[in-house]
């Protein structure tokens, strides 16, 4: 076994992996599609709903895959989506608690809260879920 703080070693974003800094390490950077493969269709139609949403606030955004999310940005990171096995992790960014029993809540940072919510139909995508992201995409620009 070898001490990391001995030999020169980083772990890799993307993969998680201890790496030599000399070593060529090439991992799988994750696609959006990629993540997408393996959903119900259930959990498709949800997911193609609420991405639509998504892209439809505005034209210039950023959308990227990271290990294991689908993240929409402008400036900064307003929403992400985690596919699971049953369900569709929806997480979003207000500066405001919702009072909604179906959400999980936590504070990630001195004005902001991240919210939490399960998707696991297309239909959980209509008002008030859509105001939200609307709320949150806004506060992403004006910050």
């Amino acid at each position: 076994m070898f001490s990391r703080s001995r030999h020169r070693v980083r772990r890799c974003p993307e993969c998680r992996q201890w790496v030599g800094v000399k070593n060529d390490h090439l991992c799988m950077v994750p696609t959006v599609e990629m993540i997408e493969v393996g959903l119900s269709d259930e959990l498709r139609d949800a997911w193609f709903k609420m991405k639509d949403f998504n892209l439809s606030l505005a034209h210039e955004q950023r959308i990227y895959a990271s290990t294991k999310s689908v993240m929409f940005a402008t400036d900064r990171c307003y929403s992400f989506l985690r596919p699971k096995k049953k369900y569709i992790e929806l997480c979003f960014f207000l500066h405001h608690k919702l009072d909604e029993k179906d959400i999980k809540i936590q504070q990630s940072s001195a004005h902001k809260y991240t919210h939490t919510l399960r998707l696991v139909h297309s239909d959980q995508v209509e008002e008030p879920l859509t105001s939200w992201i609307e709320e949150s995409f806004l506060h992403s620009i004006k910050m």
